[in-house]
Protein backbone atom coordinates (compact mmCIF):
# COMPACT_ATOMS: atom_id res chain seq x y z
CA UNK A 1 0.00 0.00 0.00
CA UNK A 2 2.99 2.41 0.95
CA UNK A 3 4.54 1.36 -2.23
CA UNK A 4 1.46 2.52 -4.67
CA UNK A 5 1.16 5.83 -2.72
CA UNK A 6 4.62 6.81 -2.96
CA UNK A 7 4.37 6.17 -7.00
CA UNK A 8 1.24 7.81 -6.89
CA UNK A 9 2.87 10.74 -5.46
CA UNK A 10 6.24 10.51 -7.20
CA UNK A 11 4.78 10.29 -10.45
CA UNK A 12 2.76 13.16 -10.34
CA UNK A 13 -0.59 11.90 -11.00
CA UNK A 14 -1.83 15.37 -11.98
CA UNK A 15 1.33 15.91 -14.74
CA UNK A 16 0.51 12.60 -16.12
CA UNK A 17 -2.69 12.54 -16.44
CA UNK A 18 -2.40 15.87 -18.47
CA UNK A 19 0.26 14.77 -20.80
CA UNK A 20 -0.96 11.47 -21.75
CA UNK A 21 -4.52 12.53 -22.38
CA UNK A 22 -3.88 14.21 -25.06
CA UNK A 23 -1.26 11.95 -26.79
CA UNK A 24 -3.42 8.57 -26.24
CA UNK A 25 -6.59 6.99 -25.69
CA UNK A 26 -5.58 5.96 -22.12
CA UNK A 27 -8.16 6.33 -19.16
CA UNK A 28 -7.67 6.99 -15.78
CA UNK A 29 -8.60 5.77 -12.65
CA UNK A 30 -10.35 8.80 -11.52
CA UNK A 31 -8.88 9.30 -7.55
CA UNK A 32 -10.58 10.00 -4.75
CA UNK A 33 -11.03 13.82 -4.12
CA UNK A 34 -9.02 13.70 -0.57
CA UNK A 35 -6.19 11.74 -2.27
CA UNK A 36 -3.73 14.63 -3.08
CA UNK A 37 -0.61 15.29 -3.29
CA UNK A 38 -0.33 16.84 0.28
CA UNK A 39 -2.25 13.93 1.69
CA UNK A 40 -0.14 11.29 0.19
CA UNK A 41 3.09 13.76 1.47
CA UNK A 42 1.26 12.97 5.09
CA UNK A 43 0.75 9.59 4.32
CA UNK A 44 3.77 8.13 3.53
CA UNK A 45 5.56 8.47 6.69
CA UNK A 46 3.23 7.08 8.93
CA UNK A 47 2.01 3.80 6.70
CA UNK A 48 5.36 1.94 7.38
CA UNK A 49 5.43 3.17 11.02
CA UNK A 50 1.98 2.06 11.52
CA UNK A 51 2.26 -1.64 9.95
CA UNK A 52 5.65 -2.04 12.06
CA UNK A 53 3.31 -1.39 14.93
CA UNK A 54 0.58 -4.04 14.05
CA UNK A 55 3.24 -6.67 13.03
CA UNK A 56 4.99 -6.37 16.29
CA UNK A 57 1.61 -6.58 17.72
CA UNK A 58 0.87 -9.54 16.39
CA UNK A 59 3.52 -11.05 16.83
CA UNK A 60 3.86 -10.63 20.65
CA UNK A 61 0.63 -11.84 21.22
CA UNK A 62 0.72 -15.03 19.37
CA UNK A 63 0.20 -17.88 21.68
CA UNK A 64 0.95 -20.49 19.16
CA UNK A 65 3.92 -19.05 18.06
CA UNK A 66 5.35 -18.72 21.54
CA UNK A 67 4.60 -22.16 22.57
CA UNK A 68 6.32 -24.09 20.12
CA UNK A 69 9.37 -21.79 20.88
CA UNK A 70 9.03 -22.56 24.46
CA UNK A 71 8.22 -26.37 23.73
CA UNK A 72 11.10 -26.42 21.75
CA UNK A 73 13.72 -24.76 24.10
CA UNK A 74 12.33 -27.46 26.63
CA UNK A 75 12.50 -30.08 24.26
CA UNK A 76 16.58 -28.91 23.83
CA UNK A 77 17.05 -28.01 27.68
CA UNK A 78 15.72 -32.14 28.54
CA UNK A 79 18.19 -33.52 25.74
CA UNK A 80 21.19 -31.55 27.46
CA UNK A 81 19.90 -32.79 30.97
CA UNK A 82 19.76 -36.20 29.68
CA UNK A 83 22.90 -36.11 27.84
CA UNK A 84 24.66 -35.15 31.32
CA UNK A 85 23.06 -37.69 32.92
CA UNK A 86 24.37 -40.57 30.80
CA UNK A 87 27.79 -38.99 30.35
CA UNK A 88 27.78 -38.69 26.76
CA UNK A 89 29.03 -36.34 24.23
CA UNK A 90 30.26 -33.10 25.42
CA UNK A 91 29.85 -34.39 29.08
CA UNK A 92 31.81 -37.81 28.78
CA UNK A 93 34.38 -37.89 31.69
CA UNK A 94 37.99 -36.60 30.71
CA UNK A 95 40.95 -35.51 32.38
CA UNK A 96 40.30 -31.78 31.74
CA UNK A 97 36.65 -31.56 31.01
CA UNK A 98 34.93 -29.26 33.32
CA UNK A 99 31.77 -28.31 31.13
CA UNK A 100 29.31 -26.72 32.91
CA UNK A 101 25.74 -27.55 32.11
CA UNK A 102 24.22 -24.13 32.71
CA UNK A 103 26.47 -22.61 30.45
CA UNK A 104 24.90 -24.85 28.02
CA UNK A 105 21.15 -24.01 29.11
CA UNK A 106 21.93 -20.00 28.36
CA UNK A 107 23.21 -20.82 25.19
CA UNK A 108 19.76 -22.45 24.66
CA UNK A 109 18.05 -19.94 26.19
CA UNK A 110 19.21 -17.37 23.96
CA UNK A 111 17.98 -18.68 20.47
Amino acid sequence: MTTVLALLYYAGIEDCREECSASSDVEFIELPSWLSRETLANLLPILPVISGMMLTISSKFSPILKWSSLYSNAEQIKSEIYMYRARVGDYMPRVKNNIDIMSKVRKIEKK
